[in-house]
C-alpha cells in the first residue's frame, strides 16, 4: 500500500515538473523568484514550460527576473497577453549573471506574441546575458528590446522569420553611446533603433557583406544614428522612417551600400554617407511609394525610381548628387516639388520612367530635364550660353494639354510658321539669374511629327508663338510614318519669365505634310427631342481626307453598330451628326475613328435618356488613375448631383456636388488626395444613386 502511494507521488511530480507553469500573481508582487506568483507556487525549472497570458491574471502586468548572479533556467517561454492588455518581461541592469537568462527547449523555445515584450536590461560584464538554444520567434505585435550593452549577435542570430513574423519588433534601445548591432545576414521583422535609454544621441555602427532583410519596418528613432558599411543589399520590405535628428550613414567607408525599400520614407531626419563610397537609396516596391523628406539627403547619394507603381513626394525633395530612373514615375508638384542641388546629374529617363510633375535644377550645369506625363517621355534640356552662376534655378515641367487653348497662351504664331502643336507644350521659368540658354526639345511619337526638318523650337512671347533658329541634335527616326528626334534653339534666350515661359513645337508645313497632332479631344451628345439626338465631336487638328469616322449606337446591353460614316477633313476640326432614330430608353454612343494609316482607336462612350428619367455614369477615363479623371455622366434633365467616392470597406473619401445639363456632362474628378487602392465612384440625386464605377489610383 505504501509503495503504491510513493510510486503514484513520483509520478505525479515528474508529470507536474514537465507541465506549463502558468503566472498567478498570487504574491501581489512582480518578481519571478517569488514561489506563490506560479500556478504550482514553485518557481519555475529548468525542465518547465513557462507560460506569461491573462488566463488567471487580469489586465496588463510587469514580471521582474531575479537581481544579483541568478541565471533563470526554463525548457520554453511565451508571453501572450489578451489584447489590449500588455504583458511586460524585465531581465533587470541589476542582474549580472552570464547568462541571466537561459532557455534550451526545441524549436521556438521562446515565443513574443502581440503586446508582449521581453526587455533584455542586464547589467551582466560580458556575454551571453541571453541564451536561447535553438529559435527565437517575435510573433506580428510582439517586441524584443536589447537594452544592455552587451552583444547581440547570438540573440539575433536565433530569430526566426516564419510567416506572422514580419511585424514582431527587434528593438535596439542601449544606455550607451554607441553599440555595434549584427546585421550581415540577418533577418528581422520590424526592426527599431532608440536612445530612451541613454537620455541622449546614440550611434549603432554595423558592416558587412551578406544581405540584411528587414521584413517589416526600418524605424530610426529621435537622436538615433544607423552608420553602415555593406556590399550587399539592405532591403526594407515595409517603410523607412526616421525621426528627428535621427541620421542613417549609407556608407561611413568605400561601400557603395544598397538600400531598397518597398515602402514609404518618411523621414524627419538626415540621409548621408560619410565615406568614399557611393550608396543608393532605391525605391523598389510593387505599389505606389510616397516620398516625406522633411529632413535632407547629403552628399553623395544616389535616389533610385525602380518601382512600376512609381513614387510619389509628398514634401519638396531636394537631391545633393543623382536622380536614377530605372522603372516608374516619380510624381511631383508646384508644392511636392523635386529639386536637383548644383552639380547633381540626372539619368535619362524613358517612357515608364520620368519625372510626371515639375521639377528644378540648381547651379550653372548643362542639363536635361528627365519630364514627362502618362507614358510620354518628353525630356527637355538647357545648355549654358552666357550669364550662368551656381546659383541659377530653372523647374521645367512637360504639359499634355493644347497650348493654342491654354491660357494665357493662344494659336497666333510668328513669321514663317504655319502653326504649333495641339497636344503638347512645355514650361521652363528660371526662378533665381538672368543667364541665356538654348533649349533643347524632344520629338517623340506622341508628338505626330511627319518632317522633323521643318520643325521648330518655338516660345510663347506674350502675344504669339515665336520660332528660335533650331538645329537636328539627334534623328531623325521613322516610326509609322511619324519622325522622331531632338530639336534644340541656337541663337539662345533669356528673362525665362511667365507669360514667356511656354515652349513647343512649331512647322512652317500645313496640316497634311506636318499635323504635328491628330487627337480627339472632346465628344459630347444632347437630346434634341424625343426623336433626335445631336452628336458633336472636335479634333486637336485638322487630320486626313482618307481618315474616316464610324458613329455608333447602342441599347442597355451596349451591343454597338454603326449608324452613320463621316469622312475626315483636312479644312476642318469640328464635326456634328444628328441621329434622327434616337430609341425609348438608354442609347449610347461612341465613335471608332480610323486614321489614314489604318490605325483604329475608340472615343470615351456617352449616352442619351430618352423617356428614362434618372441619371447614369457612362465612362470614367481612365480607371487606372494617377492625377485626373475624366468622368460622362447622362442625365435625363437638369439637376444636382453629389459625386462620391469610397474606399471599398464604403468609407467616403471624396464628395463634391454638380450643377448637370440634360444629355451628356463631362466632368474632371481629381485624385490626389487619395492614396494607391481600388475605390468606388457613384451619383447621388432626388432620384436616388446612380450606377457604381470602380477605378484604381496609382
Amino acid at each position: 500500500m505504501k509503495r503504491g502511494l510513493f510510486l503514484f507521488f513520483i509520478s505525479s511530480f515528474f508529470f507536474s515538473s514537465n507541465a506549463q507553469i502558468t503566472w498567478d500573481g498570487g504574491a501581489g508582487t512582480p518578481f519571478w523568484d517569488d514561489a506563490a506568483n506560479w500556478s504550482t507556487d514553485v518557481v519555475p525549472a529548468p525542465t518547465d514550460d513557462v507560460l506569461l497570458d491573462n488566463s488567471v491574471v487580469p489586465g496588463s502586468y510587469v514580471v521582474n527576473l531575479p537581481s544579483g548572479a541568478v541565471t533563470v533556467s526554463v525548457n520554453t517561454l511565451a508571453i501572450t497577453p489578451t489584447i489590449p492588455n500588455a504583458i511586460r518581461l524585465i531581465l533587470p541592469n541589476s542582474n549580472i549573471a552570464e547568462p541571466g537568462l537561459s532557455i534550451a527547449g526545441p524549436g521556438d523555445a521562446m515565443i513574443i506574441n502581440r503586446n508582449g515584450i521581453f526587455q533584455n536590461s542586464s547589467g551582466a560584464s560580458a556575454s551571453p546575458v541571453f541564451s536561447i538554444t535553438n529559435t527565437f520567434r517575435i510573433n506580428n505585435g510582439g517586441r524584443y528590446i536589447h537594452s544592455t550593452p552587451r552583444g547581440n549577435a547570438a540573440i539575433v542570430s536565433q530569430l526566426s522569420s516564419v510567416a506572422g513574423t514580419e511585424n514582431g519588433t527587434f528593438q535596439f534601445d542601449v544606455p550607451v553611446s554607441s553599440h555595434i548591432i549584427s546585421l550581415s545576414g540577418r533577418t528581422f521583422g520590424n526592426l527599431e533603433l532608440s536612445s530612451t535609454e541613454y537620455g541622449a544621441s546614440v550611434t549603432y555602427p554595423a558592416n558587412g557583406g551578406m544581405p540584411v532583410t528587414v521584413n517589416g519596418n526600418l524605424l530610426i528613432n529621435a537622436s538615433t544614428t544607423l552608420t553602415v558599411n555593406f556590399t550587399n543589399d539592405i532591403i526594407v520590405n515595409g517603410n523607412l522612417v526616421m525621426g528627428g535628428a535621427s541620421f542613417f550613414n549609407l556608407s561611413n567607408g568605400t561601400a557603395n551600400t544598397p538600400v531598397k525599400v518597398k515602402g514609404n520614407i518618411t523621414s524627419n531626419g538626415a540621409i548621408m554617407e560619410s565615406g568614399t563610397g557611393l550608396p543608393q537609396l532605391q525605391l523598389n516596391g510593387t505599389v505606389n511609394q510616397n516620398i516625406t523628406v522633411i529632413g535632407t539627403i547629403t552628399n553623395s547619394v544616389t535616389l533610385n525610381i525602380n518601382n512600376a507603381a512609381g513614387a510619389t513626394l509628398l514634401s519638396t525633395l531636394t537631391l545633393p548628387y543623382h536622380l536614377e530612373l530605372t522603372n516608374g514615375r516619380l510624381n511631383t508638384s508646384s508644392l511636392q516639388l523635386l529639386t536637383l542641388l548644383d552639380n547633381a546629374t540626372s539619368s535619362a529617363g524613358s517612357s515608364g520612367s520620368f519625372v510626371n510633375g515639375p521639377m528644378r535644377k540648381i547651379g550653372n550645369d548643362n542639363f536635361v530635364f528627365p519630364v514627362g506625363t502618362g507614358s510620354i517621355y518628353a525630356p527637355l534640356g538647357i545648355t549654358n550660353v552666357s550669364g550662368e552662376l551656381t546659383g541659377d534655378q530653372f523647374t521645367a515641367e512637360y504639359k499634355r494639354a493644347n497650348p493654342q487653348s491654354t491660357t494665357p497662351y493662344g494659336p497666333g504664331v510668328g513669321t514663317g510658321l504655319d502653326h504649333v502643336s495641339y497636344v503638347e507644350y512645355w514650361t521652363l521659368e528660371q526662378n533665381t539669374g538672368t543667364s541665356t540658354k538654348n533649349v533643347s526639345l524632344d520629338v517623340h511619337l506622341e508628338s505626330f511629327c511627319r518632317v522633323l526638318s521643318s520643325t521648330y523650337v518655338t516660345r510663347w512671347d506674350g502675344l504669339a508663338w515665336s520660332r528660335l533658329a533650331t538645329t537636328i541634335t539627334f534623328g531623325p527616326t521613322v516610326i509609322s510614318g511619324y519622325e522622331i528626334g531632338t530639336i534644340a534653339s541656337t541663337a539662345g534666350a533669356s528673362g525665362f519669365i511667365a507669360p514667356q515661359i511656354a515652349f513647343t513645337l512649331a512647322t512652317d508645313l500645313n496640316f497634311s505634310a506636318n499635323p504635328l497632332p491628330i487627337n480627339l479631344i472632346a465628344f459630347d451628345a444632347s437630346k434634341l427631342s424625343s426623336t433626335k439626338a445631336l452628336l458633336n465631336w472636335e479634333l486637336s487638328a485638322c487630320c486626313s481626307s482618307s481618315a474616316k469616322f464610324e458613329l455608333q449606337r447602342a441599347g442597355a446591353a451596349k451591343n454597338f453598330r454603326t449608324i452613320a460614316t463621316i469622312g475626315g477633313s483636312e479644312t476642318n476640326r469640328y464635326y456634328n451628326y444628328t441621329d434622327n432614330d434616337l430609341q425609348s430608353g438608354i442609347n449610347y454612343y461612341r465613335l471608332k475613328m480610323t486614321d489614314a494609316d489604318g490605325t483604329v482607336s475608340y472615343s470615351k462612350t456617352v449616352a442619351v435618356l430618352n423617356g428614362a428619367e434618372g441619371l447614369l455614369l457612362t465612362s470614367l477615363i481612365p480607371t487606372i488613375v494617377s492625377g485626373t479623371a475624366s468622368l460622362t455622366i447622362a442625365s435625363s434633365a437638369s439637376q444636382k448631383m453629389d459625386i462620391l467616392i469610397v474606399d471599398m470597406q464604403g468609407r467616403l473619401l471624396w464628395k463634391q456636388n454638380w450643377q448637370l445639363t440634360a444629355g451628356s456632362t463631362t466632368v474632371t474628378i481629381a485624385t490626389d488626395q487619395l492614396a494607391a487602392g481600388t475605390y468606388q465612384l457613384f451619383g447621388v440625386s432626388s432620384a436616388g444613386k446612380t450606377n457604381v464605377i470602380r477605378f484604381i489610383k496609382q
